[in-house]
């Protein structure tokens, strides 16, 4: 990967993110750090969500809201904005 764009993701409006041979993230506290890598980590393990997603019984031509009400256990936004990423 070599660029990143980001938009309306939780707190970011817009990010662009350009990485060399060592990408280093510094800022103040609580401006989107954690979330970016979050979601780095969440694109590069997509393939196998879906497929355990799929293993456990999640059709895409159902509504996903059915699915996830009933296996999301935790209430956190970051979890729910995640998952509906991941779904779009």
């Amino acid at each position: 990967m070599k660029n990143l764009i980001i938009e309306n993701f939780t707190r970011i409006r817009r990010a662009e993110i350009a990485f060399g041979d060592l990408t280093v993230f510094v800022g103040p506290q609580a401006t989107g750090k954690t979330l970016v890598l979050e979601l780095m980590k969440l694109v590069e393990d997509r393939p196998a969500i879906m497929s355990n997603l799929k293993k456990h019984g999640f059709d895409r031509a159902r509504p996903a809201r059915i699915f996830l009400l009933g296996i999301l256990t935790s209430e956190s936004k970051i979890v729910k904005n995640l998952i509906k990423q991941l779904i779009n």
